[in-house]
């Protein structure tokens, strides 16, 4: 019994591992054929450090805009408005990213 009660569970986290990564993979399949072309993956090694500092500071309270959505005035008076933790010479690294990007 002992034997079999193993085979089960064995069996079981087998199927859930098969699962997961279909799951994972079906996802990155719908998101390639919808046009998605990052899925989440961001490549750190060629980013500006001005972006970096972006992606750190606003992406971790919310999900990051691109810098084409808005007005440079917009941007200033985004990032004063949500931009509580970050230094003075912070917020003016980013604004002059998102305004050199827009």
């Amino acid at each position: 019994m002992h034997y079999l009660l193993h085979g089960l569970f064995g069996f079981t986290m087998l199927y859930k591992a098969i699962l997961s990564t279909s799951i994972i993979f079906m996802t990155l399949l719908l998101a390639t054929q919808l046009g998605c072309e990052t899925v989440g993956l961001v490549d750190y090694a060629n980013m500006t450090p001005e972006e970096k500092l972006y992606r750190a500071k606003c992406g971790s309270c919310h999900k990051l805009r691109d810098p084409k959505s808005e007005t440079d005035e917009d941007w200033v008076t985004y990032v004063h408005e949500y931009g509580e933790k970050c230094t003075e010479q912070q917020k003016a690294i980013i604004i002059a990213y998102l305004q050199a990007n827009n």
